[in-house]
């Protein structure tokens, strides 16, 4: 069994155990192409099963926080349709490709990234960088 912070470091883990010659990706259908492209560069059969659809639902937020977690890049979409990013709001995302896809919507909001990707590491980062 391997277990990584992302899809490209269970890649990597997954491309290092040599009896691996096939992987079934049960996922959703906004699955990044990220764990396919490089097991398949590798010589792995790469196969992805969508077994779940992502249908974004977005809510106006009125107030303002000091805060907000975003779990995945699909999030941040459904954020922004009802919503604007602000300056003085702290953003902390699960991992680099929830970060990225913040980027690049608005690279000078403020963004931390857990160093784990969970809430509890995610309250960490928030907590630390408002300690600053």
């Amino acid at each position: 069994m391997a277990v990584a912070d992302s899809a490209s470091q269970l890649a990597d883990k997954i491309m290092v155990d040599k009896s691996i010659k096939s992987v079934l990706h049960i996922c959703g259908n906004l699955k990044l192409d990220t764990l396919g492209d490089k097991l398949t560069a590798s010589g792995i059969s790469y196969k992805p099963l969508i077994v779940y659809e992502t249908i974004p639902v977005s809510n106006e937020i009125s107030e303002a926080y000091d805060a907000v977690m975003f779990y995945s890049p699909s999030g941040i979409d459904s954020f922004l349709m009802k919503n604007k990013l602000a300056l003085d709001t702290l953003y902390c995302c699960i991992g680099e490709a929830t970060a990225d896809r913040l980027r690049s919507i608005d690279n000078s909001v403020n963004i931390v990234v857990a160093k784990q990707p969970t809430p509890e590491e995610m309250l960490k980062a928030i907590i630390e960088n408002k300690s600053k």
